[in-house]
Formats: structure tokens, sequence, C-alpha cells
């Protein structure tokens, strides 16, 4: 009996370590073949034509935005000592708010969504190949030649943002009416917790408005499922490590403000990235028609 159960165990960890290497084998560099280049030749006036001084800037904003946030939260914990259990409950709340609003987005507006994540998917093979190209490589980035699925997003926001409530609820088992009489107690919280959920949904429902008056046609829907549900699974198992000690569940919440910080700054350093294989790539545009010819 117990040589079975060993011997299943050890067919467990066999499929695991297999699982594992069939993933890491799917994101090794691939080949840029002349099927791929073809592809890179037909998307690639359509993604630069995307990539325009508008789009930049929305992307500058967006990333100010995470180290303004990332800032904020620093000086809240240091300097004004907001409790790190508020901004637990905020990131959860959010977060969470943000799934549903997603989903919402994803069973009105499918069809925009499925073409809008195709556009995209050409978008990020093309600079995929314009980083390779511009550093004369013949492999460029898996991962950025994979498609990206929005239904497949969706269903992962679901299922990893269900057991990332799961393991909270584990943490927080017995101290619910403790937890919810804080909530109550604290000046400013209740609000700031509605305002978390009620902000992005209203957001996204105009969004849909705008998008049904335009006629379904020309405007872009923000959507960004899969991430959520990964980051809420991260903060719940943190989360859960950290409860024990009011130390560590300090330091739980400066690292992630101090990374939300992090990740702002390195999205503006990746604006000149930008802008250069925005550059390389109008210049081998212009090339092509010469080198045909």
């Amino acid at each position: 009996m117990r040589r079975k159960m060993e011997t299943q165990l050890l067919e467990r960890i066999g499929s695991v370590v297999r699982a594992v290497r069939n993933v890491a084998k799917a994101m090794e560099p691939r080949e840029i073949t002349p099927e791929i280049r073809q592809r890179f030749e037909r998307c690639a006036p359509a993604a630069l034509a995307r990539r325009s001084s508008a789009y930049l800037s929305s992307v500058a904003v967006n990333s100010l935005q995470w180290v303004v946030l990332g800032a904020i939260g620093l000086l809240g914990l240091f300097l004004w000592k907001w409790p790190p259990l508020d901004f637990v409950l905020l990131l959860l709340v959010a977060c969470v708010a943000g799934i549903l609003v997603d989903t919402l987005r994803w069973m009105l507006a499918r069809k925009a969504l499925i073409e809008q994540v195709g556009r995209h998917n050409d978008d990020m093979f093309v600079w995929a190949i314009v980083g390779a190209s511009r550093h004369g490589s013949t492999h460029a980035d898996a991962g950025n030649l994979a498609p990206y699925r929005a239904g497949i997003g969706v269903l992962l926001d679901w299922i990893l943002g269900g057991l990332a409530l799961l393991i909270l609820g584990r943490a927080f088992i017995g101290v619910w009416p403790e937890l919810v009489a804080y909530v109550e107690a604290s000046r400013g919280l209740p609000l700031a917790l509605i305002a978390a959920v009620v902000l992005p949904l209203v957001s996204g429902l105009i969004s849909l408005w705008s998008w049904r008056s335009a006629g379904a046609t020309g405007t872009v829907l923000e959507f960004g499922a899969g991430a959520r549900g990964v980051f809420l699974l991260a903060l719940s198992v943190a989360v859960f490590l950290a409860r024990e000690s009011a130390a560590n569940f300090f330091n739980l919440i400066v690292f992630f403000n101090g990374a939300t910080l992090v990740l702002g700054l390195f999205a503006l350093l990746g604006l000149v990235v930008m802008r250069n294989d925005a550059a390389w790539l109008r210049q081998h545009l212009r090339e092509a028609p010469r080198q045909t010819s």
C-alpha cells in the first residue's frame, strides 16, 4: 500500500515536472521564419499607425499614475501613518471590482473586444519582431508572439480570484466581526471602499455607453482580464503568510507600494524603447519598397 502511494506521488511529481518543462519550452525564443516575416510585413503599417503620439501620451499618463500611487502609498505608510490593513482592503476591493467590470464588458461587447484583442495581438507580434530585428537576432520572444485570448483572461480572473478569496477567507476566519467593526470605525475607509467599487463600475458603464453611441466602432474599450486574478492571488497568499506578524504585514504593504512605483518608472523608461522601435519600423517601411523593386 505504501509503495503504491509512493508510486502515485512520483507519477504526479513527474507530470508536474513535464508540464513545467513544456511551458518553459513553449516560452523559448522562436525562430523568425519566412511565414512570420510575411505576417510582420502585412501587420506592420497598421501597428505603426496605432503607435501614435496620442497613444504614447496615454502610456505616459498611465505610467505616471502608477508612480504617483506608489509614492502616495509609501508617504502614507511612513509619513502619515496610514494603517496597512486599509491598503489591503482597498487593493482587494479594487481588484474584485475590476474583474466584475471586465466581465461586464466581455458579456456586452464580446465581438468588439475580440476584434480589439486581435489588433492588440498583431501589434505585440509586430513589436516583438521589431525588437529582435533591431538587435540583429533571428529569434523573437515567444511570449509576445503568442496571442492573448480575452475569454481565457476572464475565466482566469474568476478562477484565480475565487481561489484568492478562499485563501483570504481562511486567513481571516474567526475575526470577521472584528474586521467589520474595524471598517465601520475607520474614518473615511468605508467611503473609500465604496468609491473603489463604484468608480470602476461607473467608468465601465460610461465606456460601454460611449462604445454603443459610436455604433460599436472607433471606440477602444479598456480591458485587462487575467492580470487582476494573478495579482489578487499573489496578494492573498502574501497576506495569508504575513497575517501573524504586524511587522511582516507592514513590510508586505511597503513592498507592494514600492513595486508599484518601480514598475511605473520602468514603464516611463520603456517609452524611450517604444519611440526607438517606432522610428526603426518607420524607416524599415520606407526602405521596404526600394528593396522589393
